[in-house]
């Protein structure tokens, strides 16, 4: 599946629309491009009532033929583009927590629902800085950090000052326990003279896949 969803990519990014306007369209590109790769039974905004997560939308569940149910999560960091005046600001590096707590809902639906087994989270950005700037130990965000070449452990995820502003008394206040292993693998998506968007796909299996 894995590789579906990297062939997924690899066509949106030949696309002349490849640059999106929001992280809606992203997703909705992305779930035609799969259903048009494999007719798979793709479902947007997908609702599951999981104990361990009040909010049980998921941007993309794939159900496959055997009915087995593949979470998708996804985020589309963006910088401003002075070519491109749908990019907003939003490479804030407090939204890697975000990037975080979407491995950690997939991990949740994988583990919780009978029928999956396997799940994954993809984040396309502009902005450098993430894969492959210099994050000091000290910095805030420092546990959150998405650089290339990263290998994630089972451990718990917390801010390094959790009364910062912009973590004190908002959702992002909780650190976050992953149980699974991942290596952080940014890939080409598009590169213009100025501008380059790079994504990762991260997957999750569960021991019900071993």
């Amino acid at each position: 599946m894995k590789e579906i969803i990297k062939k997924a990519m690899e066509n949106l990014s030949k696309n002349k629309d490849r640059v999106f306007h929001s992280e809606a369209d992203f997703q909705f590109q992305l779930a035609w491009e799969l259903k048009s790769l494999k007719d798979f039974n793709v479902r947007l905004e997908y609702s599951e009532n999981l104990s361990s997560n009040k909010n049980g939308h998921f941007d993309i569940v794939i159900i496959t033929e055997d009915q087995k149910y593949i979470p998708v999560e996804l985020k589309y960091f963006t910088k401003p583009h002075h070519k491109y005046p749908q990019l907003k600001q939003q490479n804030d590096t407090w939204r890697t927590y975000d990037y975080f707590e979407d491995m950690l809902r997939v991990e949740h639906f994988v583990n919780q629902h009978n029928n999956s087994y396997k799940g994954y989270t993809i984040v396309l950005s502009n902005y450098a800085f993430f894969w492959e700037g210099n994050v000091r130990e000290s910095t805030n965000y420092y546990d959150f950090r998405i650089l290339n070449n990263r290998e994630i452990k089972p451990r718990e995820y917390k801010w390094a000052d959790s009364n910062a502003k912009s973590v004190k008394g908002t959702r992002r206040e909780k650190n976050i326990e992953l149980k699974g292993h991942y290596k952080f693998e940014w890939n080409a998506f598009l590169e213009e003279e100025d501008l380059e968007f790079k994504y990762m796909i991260n997957e999750y299996l569960d021991n019900k896949s071993t």
